[in-house]
């Protein structure tokens, strides 16, 4: 059981990372995307 629960955190842990990951990815895109938009 323990290894099996050590798995399972490490996906946990793998999804939580790509996730933030993605995340900031998405923030940049948005910034990117805010900073062409904006005409001052």
């Amino acid at each position: 059981m323990k290894t099996t629960q050590s798995n399972t955190d490490l996906h946990l842990d793998a999804l939580d990372f790509i996730s933030n990951e993605l995340c900031q990815e998405f923030d940049n895109v948005f910034h990117s995307l805010d900073d062409a938009i904006v005409i001052d």
